[in-house]
């Protein structure tokens, strides 16, 4: 049984880890976004 120390590092470790992933889509999806744009002008 691991302890409560353990289990949130656990538990923070998979936030981050979404949270870099999240972070990443959304940031590809805006820089496709200005390339359209830029490409459009």
């Amino acid at each position: 049984m691991p302890s409560e120390r353990e289990q949130m590092i656990e538990i923070l470790t998979m936030l981050s880890g979404y949270a870099k992933e999240y972070w990443e889509k959304q940031t590809d999806e805006k820089l496709e976004q200005e390339y359209q744009e830029r490409l459009n002008k």
